[in-house]
């Protein structure tokens, strides 16, 4: 230990930048000399961009195989959990996300995560902003809009690696128009109105936007024509709409998601014997097509759509080390062959309904470090009761 001490300052704490957040927690215990190095305000500004220069989008360590994830179960609480590929037990680090007050008052939605922040958003258009990891939250101040008299509205998030830049968008719909107002973490300029957009196809969209490749991506699940919208985030316009693929007219539902960096599109239909819905094939869009043969374009109804996996029965998560698919349906995971087409079910340490799951890094990105001047911090239980002691 004496000797590892005597290392210069610069070469250990290169070294730690290179470690998981997990692992570099535990590296405080080891010495004086590494907790002060950890403790240095430079310390978690120079481990949050190596780890986003690595990869912005990836979810775990090439090296390692180990995968992270956020999952939001039915009664809205969040959790966090690790799978490990090769391991005895592949699901584990599983916990709950403690979400203690002032975050606590409010039952939240999961909108995204990216380099270990977390986008909430409540009833009332509270927004937060939370990272699990340094325990660092904010509300964003809420955009002066009657929402009351607002009933279709969607929400992104997203991250931009060429800026820096992280942005929370909301849509709504008005008569005639969608308006649409985008806030820029750190910027000070508040929430800001993009102005109003007659779209071609004046339809509802569903859920929270899926961002990938610099744009969010909204599904319209109309049988008649479905449709998914387009919103570049760098130039903050809406792209050419893009057609999904074409699929059996028994699917219920389409379902975005990312896989491998690639926006995906799953097919969901109700299955009678497991009395849920699930999901047979998978296509990934891709836009560049000079790889596709003419036969493969011919099969869809949109050039970049490629059917990639069939039978899966499940959302794809991720991509494992060595080249399945981990996957996910309610109660349970998933490892899909896509050599053989088959899925192996994981044992897992829970019994909870997932009604969503996300890749997620942990990391120790700060938000005033971004610029968000109100940031705070949550104090845990411990904190709290031996404080009103404190003061008794």
């Amino acid at each position: 230990m004496d000797n590892l001490n005597n290392l210069p300052a610069e070469i250990i704490s290169d070294v730690l930048t290179c470690l998981p957040a997990e692992t570099v927690l535990d590296c405080k215990l080891v010495s004086k000399t590494w907790r002060d190095l950890i403790k240095h305000p430079l310390f978690y500004k120079m481990h949050t961009n190596r780890l986003i220069n690595h990869s912005a989008t990836a979810a775990y360590s090439t090296d390692s195989g180990k995968l992270g994830f956020l999952a939001l179960a039915q009664d809205k609480k969040l959790y966090y959990f690790e799978y490990v590929e090769n391991h005895n037990k592949p699901i584990d680090n599983f916990k709950k996300i403690s979400l203690t007050p002032p975050i606590q008052n409010y039952k939240y939605n999961y909108v995204g995560s990216f380099n270990g922040l977390i986008c909430l958003r409540a009833v009332g258009e509270n927004i937060c902003m939370y990272n699990p990891m340094t325990k660092e939250y904010v509300f964003l101040p809420q955009p002066t809009i009657n929402f009351y008299r607002i009933k279709q509205r969607w929400f992104g998030f997203g991250y931009l690696p060429s800026t820096g830049e992280y942005k929370v968008v909301l849509m709504y719909k008005v008569p005639k128009f969608v308006e649409v107002i985008v806030y820029t973490l750190g910027s000070g300029n508040g929430w800001r109105n993009i102005g109003q957009f007659k779209l071609e196809f004046n339809y509802v969209y569903e859920g929270h936007g899926v961002f990938v490749n610099g744009a969010l991506h909204w599904m319209h699940n109309a049988r008649a024509r479905r449709m998914i919208l387009v919103f570049d985030l760098a130039d903050e316009k809406f792209c050419e709409h893009l057609s999904p693929p074409l699929v059996p007219i028994a699917c219920n539902y389409l379902v975005l998601g990312v896989l491998g960096g690639f926006l995906f599109c799953a097919d969901r239909h109700f299955c009678s014997v497991s009395r849920q819905y699930v999901s047979s094939d998978i296509w990934v869009y891709k836009k560049n097509n000079d790889n596709y043969s003419m036969k493969e374009l011919d099969e869809h109804r949109s050039l970049g759509w490629s059917k990639v996996f069939t039978n899966v029965y499940s959302i794809p998560l991720a991509f494992t080390k060595s080249g399945d698919v981990l996957t996910y349906s309610l109660s349970f995971l998933s490892i899909y062959d896509a050599k053989s087409s088959t899925l192996k079910k994981i044992l897992v340490p829970f019994k909870e309904q997932f009604c969503q799951i996300s890749p997620h890094r942990n990391t120790f990105g700060s938000l005033k470090e971004l610029g968000e001047g109100n940031a705070k911090t949550v104090e845990s239980v411990k904190t709290k009761k031996r404080k009103s002691r404190d003061y008794a």
